[in-house]
């Protein structure tokens, strides 16, 4: 007679753990148990958010984004510095913000790319890792070979291909204390330092926007305000469209999308993104406890009541973006910035389907915050900073 195999069930103890098969292993699994932690790409695209510009740019690669990711809004505080000062930090132009990037997150080495002196200097001042400033923006598939490089998504490159593809990486790296030759450059890559990368860009400098070189196009914006605001339209189009050729070249490289948390920030030009203010401060006074009898019947004397059934209306509860510590402060209703996060099995997806203003109000589920507190979430993600909010 046979004899029956006793059945063994696996304990916590080594042996056990030993000779327990592996779970399997995904991309997107290893980023959502943060073994490694994810990197982060952070592009901020100042002047990109006009209403005519969302419409007319044609951006399937950022559209797709928005449908893999979760979108919302950044409020901006009122006569406060631009939005990517606001990003590091800083709570006025040339000060320094009150604690640096390392200090607030655990060391996190930190990347900036920009093509304004006044952000360079900011990201000095924040303690970035290393900060450079572009000349002119380059090809985007070059650019997307730098990123990749710098987060450590590609293996180290020849002397030639660095200097063929990422002519200005000798720069970054300089301000990084790293050597000039080609070879040290990828050794230092290879060191697998780097976070967060910063990308900062102003529409002002887009390639193929009206605003370089054309003297036609420069006789007419000074000729009038309907000019330049067709001005501003066409280099935010040209940047739209610039940035969605970046992103489709770093979804082509391998890990990218499973292990870069990616936040896209779109910053309002010189024109408003709604007459309208998007952003409500004023405290409205909500029926407290009314009775579901009286909603159902949507009588509108018995709402506006100013007292139902001995319940007094009270203010509505000021949001989260007028608040920073414990302080109160006023943001810009007018000016939001939009914003979108996507990294698989770490970041949930909302019902928006494209980079648009209506569809993040109607279907974006991010909600809204100030924009200082976009770099705690994003290092929350990174293992780099206490849970947001708490």
């Amino acid at each position: 007679m046979p004899r029956t195999k006793l059945r063994r069930d696996p304990c916590d103890c080594a042996d056990c753990l030993d000779a327990s098969p592996p779970p399997p292993t995904s991309a997107a699994g290893a980023a959502a148990r943060q073994d490694p932690p994810p990197k982060s790409l952070v592009l901020c695209l100042s002047g990109a958010a006009e209403a005519a510009a969302l419409r007319e740019a044609h951006t399937p690669h950022l559209d797709a984004a928005v449908r893999s990711g979760w979108a919302g809004l950044l409020a901006c505080r009122a006569a406060g510095p631009p939005l990517p000062l606001q990003l590091l930090g800083c709570e006025a132009r040339g000060m320094p913000p009150p604690q640096r990037l390392p200090d607030r997150f655990k060391q996190i080495r930190a990347v900036l790319l920009t093509d304004t002196s006044e952000v360079a200097q900011a990201g000095e001042q924040a303690g970035c890792y290393a900060v450079h400033s572009l000349a002119g923006w380059p090809a985007p598939q070059k650019l997307a070979a730098r990123i990749s490089q710098l987060l450590g998504l590609q293996a180290a490159a020849t002397a030639a291909a660095l200097a063929a593809a990422a002519p200005a990486l000798a720069a970054v790296l300089q301000a990084a204390g790293a050597a000039g030759s080609a070879q040290q450059q990828a050794e230092e890559e290879g060191d697998d330092v780097i976070d967060l990368l910063m990308l900062a860009l102003d529409a002002s400098q887009a390639p193929g926007s009206s605003d370089g070189g054309d003297a036609s196009t420069a006789n007419s914006t000074a000729g009038g305000g309907i000019s330049s605001s067709i001005s501003s339209i066409s280099s935010a189009v040209a940047m739209l469209g610039w940035a969605d050729e970046l992103l489709r070249c770093l979804n082509s490289v391998p890990g990218f999308r499973d292990t870069v948390l990616l936040s896209l920030v779109v910053v309002p030009g010189a024109q408003p993104l709604s007459t309208a203010p998007l952003l409500q401060q004023e405290q409205a006074l909500l029926t407290h406890g009314q009775p579901q009898a009286a909603a159902a019947a949507g009588s509108a004397a018995q709402a506006a009541a100013p007292l139902e059934n001995g319940c007094w209306r009270v203010h509505r509860p000021l949001q989260s973006f007028q608040f920073a510590g414990q302080q109160e402060v006023e943001v810009d209703g007018q000016r939001p910035a939009l914003v979108v996060h996507r990294l698989p099995g770490v970041i949930r997806v909302d019902g928006a389907a494209a980079l648009d203003l209506g569809e993040v109000l109607a279907r974006g589920a991010a909600g809204c915050i100030l924009a200082e507190r976009l770099l705690p979430e994003v290092a929350y993600k990174l293992g780099r900073a206490a849970k947001y909010g708490a």
